[in-house]
């Protein structure tokens, strides 16, 4: 796990690059320098072979740093030629394969990765993000040259970096389903580079390539149906196993539900019984502040802990355990961009044991229910809105016998004859969101906020499974979350990893006939199939979990929210410095403690954070002295 960072050109800026980026306790750091270009990095260990290539690492005219794990090395290993017993870092496999394969090499490669790399010999630079973009980095150009880094704080402490916040992307964090990847980042100056894609940078010339979509490799498909399951059984449990390569102690979010324990199933079948596996779970409200509140999967992680011999290993979490000190910390420290999800945000609850306990690597189920175990049964809404009704016959006769697939096909006709309620109903609820949020109206106008098509509706209108797929991956904040996860668990010396979102696993998904994805109609049959022998009746009966992901979250939010109006009130001065956000409607806020409007009130706290982070840096209170200049008014 690693925080890399640098610049082309000259400069002694290193060190004020790598202060915001200490925020964690790194196994080593390393540097390189030169008049072209100099190198940063913050090195975790998590894995054992990393020990082998210290970072910046050189290899012939090449020098390169990142943030790596490479799952298909024994590929690598035959076409570099490498002996079988030659041990390497996946760093050094990169850097190797850059040398030979040049531009090609991030096609070639498989895992979560994101790179830099240094060639003198043609004073050029080359950077690439993974397929699915789990590891990330920033970029920008200040006068001609390339600033780049693992966080965005990296490059906001670059001398002269603009400070400035993106409209747009601010505007859209009080929307239904925030700014979508195409919107850049919350600063003008910066962006995040795109998954799947590479970068060349030379002479102050940047150029981005896209190398990899969903759907560019031929897979090939079993003939028969169980031997389409026995192939997706065989890759997710790659997909665990691969994941499990590390020099550290292993934990696992568990939520009861179907993707987290399937992991945990996985897990313990190359772990044993009563082997080093942490479990760590979201638990019910203490003080609950609606009925659903009071529940939590308690009973079925019980059962999963009892029979793989892990209830010494297992602790739940409620809201004792994350505090509003915690979320001011992680706001002023960590977090670069809204937490629009916010469950990032409370893995904190859990990660200071976690790192107490000396866990290294955190498995996750997130990206399950979305894309490798899919929650979709089927295309009706969006079939009956385009008309396409001989489709809906069929898509409805995989589940149903004639007479109630006749019934469903006709009223699912006759509900959208006139076109989409479910867009109406978006629309609706964005129109309230955005009356009842802080933003003043000149720039909802400006940005066609109201007439704006949230993400999830994208999803919800694609008619084929290999659209859904490309969609949810790009569209949606799936791959927001994993990287705000990432973010989060690096603070605390946790490396995240998602094994539902595994590029082998999802190509083969995508290249799978619908019938046998959701076999008869059914939603998540396959994951259902190969899992069930390794995880509790209870979890496969349940299916999609009732229970809200963090059953606390309310009751946080209840207990949070007069500290965090305290805050807002106390720097009230600089929400009216905002030229984006309506004072009035800000105040009016404040003067009514709703915890409904918990969200809106954290954004705004979080914004006012960014905006004085210099001040905090150096020691200066929000309150002392009302310290002006530290970031633009805009």
């Amino acid at each position: 796990m690693t925080a890399f960072f640098g610049f082309t050109g000259k400069g002694d800026f290193l060190e004020q690059m790598a202060t915001p980026l200490r925020h964690w306790s790194a196994d080593r750091e390393g540097k390189f320098t030169s008049k072209q270009l100099s190198l940063g990095c913050l090195e975790m260990h998590t894995i054992p072979e990393s020990v082998l290539a210290p970072q910046p690492f050189r290899h012939e005219n090449f020098i390169i740093v990142g943030d790596c794990r490479i799952d298909n090395r024994e590929a690598l290993r035959k076409i570099l030629k490498l002996k079988p017993d030659q041990v390497m870092a996946d760093l050094e496999f990169i850097v190797r394969l850059y040398a030979e394969k040049g531009k090609e090499t991030p096609k070639l490669l498989i895992g979560d990765f994101a790179f830099i790399i240094w060639d003198s010999k043609k004073e050029e630079l080359f950077g690439a993000r993974d397929q699915l973009g789990i590891k990330i980095f920033y970029y920008a150009i200040q006068q001609e040259q390339l600033v780049f880094a693992s966080e965005i704080k990296g490059i906001l402490a670059y001398p002269g970096m603009s400070k400035e916040f993106n409209e747009l992307v601010l505007a859209t964090t009080f929307s239904l389903d925030g700014p979508s990847s195409s919107e850049g980042t919350l600063y003008n100056a910066i962006d995040a580079q795109p998954a799947g894609t590479w970068m060349h940078f030379k002479a102050g010339t940047l150029t981005l390539k896209k190398y990899w979509t969903l759907g560019d490799h031929n897979i090939t498909i079993p003939e028969t149906h169980e031997e389409r399951l026995g192939k997706f059984k065989d890759l997710f449990f790659l997909s665990v196993k691969d994941r499990m390569r590390t020099n550290k102690r292993l934990g696992l979010e568990l939520s009861g539900g179907l993707d987290s324990t399937g992991i945990g199933g996985a897990l313990m079948t190359y772990l044993g019984k009563g082997g080093d596996l942490s479990c760590y779970s979201f638990g019910k409200a203490l003080q609950p502040t609606q009925e659903i509140d009071k529940f939590d999967e308690g009973d079925l992680m019980h059962e999963f802990c009892k029979e793989n011999g892990l209830l010494s290993k297992w602790r739940k979490f409620d809201e004792r355990d994350f505090t509003v000190k915690d979320h001011l910390n992680l706001m002023t420290k960590v977090q670069d961009e809204v937490d629009m999800n916010f469950l990032p945000t409370l893995t904190a609850a859990f990660l200071k044991q976690a790192k107490k306990e000396k866990i290294g690597v955190m498995f996750s189920g997130w990206g399950g229910d979305m894309a490798a175990t899919l929650t979709l049964g089927g295309f009706y809404r969006p079939l009956a809105i385009k008309k396409r009704y001989w489709a809906l016959w069929k898509d409805i006769r995989r589940k149903h016998d004639v007479p109630m697939a006749f019934i469903k096909w006709l009223y699912f006709s006759i509900k959208f004859l006139q076109g989409d309620s479910v867009l109406k109903t978006y629309k609706e609820k964005s129109k309230k969101k955005y009356a009842s949020s802080p933003l003043k109206r000149k720039i909802i106008e400006k940005h066609q906020l109201l007439d704006r098509e949230p993400s999830i509706y994208k999803v919800k209108s694609t008619i084929e499974i290999s659209d859904y797929l490309s969609t949810y991956l790009t569209e949606v904040g799936i791959n927001k979350r994993i990287v705000d996860h990432g973010l989060v668990g690096r603070h605390f010396g946790v490396d995240y990893r998602f094994p539902m979102m595994d590029l082998r696993l999802l190509e083969y998904i995508y290249a799978l006939p619908i019938d046998t994805i959701t076999y008869q109609g059914k939603s998540r049959y396959l994951f259902t199939e190969i899992i069930r022998p390794y995880i509790p009746n209870g979890v496969i009966d349940k299916r999609k979990s009732k229970v809200p992901s963090v059953p606390f979250t309310k009751a946080f939010q209840r207990d949070a929210l007069d500290e965090i109006i305290a805050f807002v009130q106390a720097n009230f001065d600089e929400l009216e410095n905002m030229t984006y956000l309506d004072s009035d409607k800000a105040l009016s806020i404040l003067k009514k403690p709703d915890p409904g409007n918990f969200g809106t009130l954290s954004k705004l706290m979080f914004y006012i954070i960014k905006k004085k982070i210099e001040c905090l840096r150096r020691g200066i209170s929000f309150t002392e002295n009302k310290t002006k200049g530290c970031f633009p008014n805009k």
